[in-house]
């Protein structure tokens, strides 16, 4: 009897289990278990999870994903890329804008632009302003012929691609691309394409390989017929790429309205591999077939349809439709995250602050739809550039993060935005492989309690600083050090070379002359000219000491200073005079200027042949007289240098002095005259007690 109790209680215990809804959280409030993830049919995301792996692994280059519809998914998918960038860098600028805004200086002088301005007409039916013939999102160009459109990255580098994509028209002409170095405004690459065909159909222009450490710009232009432009983008060869295919306030049949070759083209070109649709639709019972058609059109891109989050209208209408887009998405193989569920109704996001305009909740409700989606599906491990806390370093794979800018978050005030710095860029120009660093304070070589660093000095120059960002006032080098200096240097206060009395030279160099000026610490001298100076001061070759004009013409002084007095030269006084003669008539030149003190006399005397048989050569000797003293008197001659002349005949010179005279004969030339000239130095040296 009790085992028979015991098998009762334990049947209806069963039975009541399997019995009981399955429901989670408070009475009014339950939750339904196999919605606890608030994504549904996960599998049919595999296919974008399978892309993702092989662009963490770069066996792929792009990857993009893509908004349909109106302006809510297009805020979903702004988030989604948002929250993915900080595991795969992505970089577009596009007219028209997608995502992350559109490009810089930008001009237009065409027929129509229906991305942001008022149009001439629609060729849809009840829709005025607009144009979906296109594109889904509506926002094509027109130029006539001589229009154009351009634009530049502005601050931004980082780029290496730009496509240009257009639609072939029964009116199209054509039309030329070009891209430019926007600063030195120089022609990076230029291309033509004709526009004509009797259907509509995509076409493009692509410049691959671009210098991404350069700004760029483009400009295009229509030379004749028609252009009708579908997107103009830079964008980086590797990482992801968003795109947004919708209209903010567009309907699903507007979108789908849109040209199919050219909607297939673009997601081929973008290499789209995700598809998000917001459940925001006023029509849907019409609108979701088609749109279901459409998309199942691209079975190797994964679908997202995102259930509207709680707004301000009817509660009862939005989950009615939020059920049609469900039950359309699990029917056509496509994942669902009801985000309205997650967030549990309207008033529990007003509650929360989150509500936005009504229609529009704020951008954090769509970073965490983002986010649910993200990390339900396991994409936050793929690629990261971005991980935290990981101990074993051994498990990070080798990887680096392909920006021309990094920014840094300061702590100064204001938004987030004011509040960012920029920090480093690709340098570009001559240097290629190297970067910029910016906004620097301090920069400190070990702890910011123990190490030296240096710093800005205002905007003057450069500070050492000490551990407790002070200016220690000194620059030290190591002695195996050099520090080059390829401009000017200005030293405004004493400087002090070999301050530690160590077995260091100073070594000034000539363009010539390696040992210009070197000073011999071993040896405690100076040496000009030479690196082995043997005595205080060795000058190896000549020198001139220039001084004020003396009474009696203009001379130097060099002393030398001793126990007993001073000794001092006083060279030079340069006299010259010139005499014409026959060249046997002896020629008398006068040296004596006035009472001097003298040591030698060195007189050039030259004569340049005249007349008859002269050829007009000139020939030259140097006299010395030495122990010159008193006024001048010349006395012997003591040295005669050999001759330089090249005169005709056999020359004879003599050469006397009587007194303050020189006198000089030259016989045995050809020549009728001889042009004498004649100069004198006097070196005094003069001792004084």
């Amino acid at each position: 009897m009790k085992k028979n109790l015991f098998i009762f209680l334990l049947f209806t215990s069963f039975e009541a289990f399997t019995q009981t809804p399955k429901l989670l959280g408070e009475a009014g409030r339950r939750t339904d278990i196999t919605s606890l993830t608030f994504l549904e049919n996960r599998n049919a995301l595999v296919g974008y999870s399978a892309a993702l792996r092989r662009l963490s692994l770069d066996s792929i280059s792009s990857l993009g994903v893509a908004s349909y519809g109106n302006s809510v998914s297009g805020n979903y998918a702004v988030s989604f890329n948002e929250v993915m960038r900080t595991m795969f860098d992505f970089r577009m600028l596009t007219y028209p804008s997608s995502f992350n805004g559109g490009v810089a200086d930008f001009h237009f002088n065409g027929k129509a632009r229906y991305a942001d301005s008022a149009v001439i007409q629609s060729r849809l039916a009840g829709s005025p302003g607009v144009d979906f013939t296109y594109i889904a999102s509506g926002d094509h160009f027109i130029l006539d012929a001589n229009d154009s459109i351009g634009g530049s990255t502005g601050q931004q580098r980082g780029y290496d691609v730009f496509k240009a994509i257009f639609a072939k028209t029964p009116t199209g002409g054509n039309v030329i691309v070009k891209v430019f170095d926007l600063l030195a405004d120089t022609l990076i690459r230029s291309q033509s394409i004709n526009l004509y065909s009797d259907t509509i159909a995509p076409a493009k222009i692509e410049f691959s390989g671009l210098p991404d450490f350069l700004r760029l710009r483009f400009s295009v232009v229509c030379t004749s017929g028609e252009a009708v432009g579908i997107k103009l983008a830079f964008i980086t060869a590797k990482g992801l790429t968003p795109l947004q295919l919708g209209r903010g306030g567009s309907t699903l049949s507007q979108n789908l309205y849109a040209n199919r070759s050219i909607l297939k083209f673009l997601l081929d070109e973008f290499n789209i591999k995700l598809i998000m649709v917001s459940a925001k639709e006023e029509n849907a019972t019409l609108s979701l077939p088609a749109l279901a058609d459409t998309l199942k059109q691209f079975p190797l891109i994964s679908k997202l349809i995102i259930g509207s989050a709680p707004d301000a209208g009817s509660t009862a209408n939005q989950l009615a439709n939020n059920k049609l887009f469900r039950e359309m998405a699990l029917k056509n193989d496509f994942a669902y995250c009801d985000a309205y569920t997650l967030f549990g109704g309207y008033s529990y996001l007003s509650a929360l602050g989150l509500q936005g305009d009504g229609t529009h909740p704020r951008a954090i409700v769509n970073d965490i739809v983002a986010r649910e989606v993200i990390t339900t599906m396991g994409w936050s491990i793929y690629g990261s550039r971005l991980r935290l806390n990981i101990d074993n370093t051994d498990e990070i794979v080798s990887r680096h993060v392909k920006t021309s800018q990094l920014y840094i978050q300061t702590h100064g005030s204001g938004s987030f935005e004011q509040r960012k710095r920029l920090f480093a860029t690709s340098s570009g120009g001559g240097a290629p492989m190297k970067i910029n660093l910016f906004n620097i304070n301090h920069l400190y070589f070990d702890s910011l309690n123990t190490g030296v660093g240096i710093g800005a000095y205002g905007t003057q120059g450069v500070a050492v600083l000490d551990n407790k960002l002070m200016r220690a006032g000194r620059f030290v080098v190591s002695d195996e050090s050099l520090v080059s200096f390829f401009g000017g240097v200005n030293i405004g206060r004493s400087m002090v070379v070999n301050y530690n009395s160590g077995d260091y030279n100073l070594n000034v160099k000539g363009t010539t002359d390696g040992q210009l000026l070197f000073a011999k610490a071993s040896t405690n001298s100076v040496g000009i000219g030479t690196q082995f100076p043997s005595e205080k001061l060795h000058v190896n070759g000549n020198f001139i000491s220039q001084a004020p004009a003396y009474t009696s013409g203009g001379y130097s002084r060099l002393v030398r200073h001793n126990s007993s007095g001073r000794y001092e030269t006083l060279p030079e006084t340069i006299y010259s005079g010139t005499v014409t003669t026959s060249n046997a008539t002896a020629v008398n030149f006068s040296v004596a200027t006035g009472s001097e003190e003298v040591g030698t006399i060195e007189v050039t005397l030259s004569g340049k042949e005249q007349g008859a048989g002269g050829g007009g050569i000139t020939g030259k000797k140097i006299v010395r007289y030495k122990n010159v003293s008193g006024s001048v008197s010349l006395g012997a001659v003591t040295s005669i240098l050999p001759d330089e002349e090249d005169m005709t005949g056999t020359p004879v010179w003599t050469i006397t002095s009587t007194g303050t005279n020189i006198q000089i004969r030259v016989t045995g030339v050809a020549a009728t005259n001889i042009v004498w000239n004649f100069q004198y130095q006097i070196n005094r040296s003069v001792y004084t007690p």
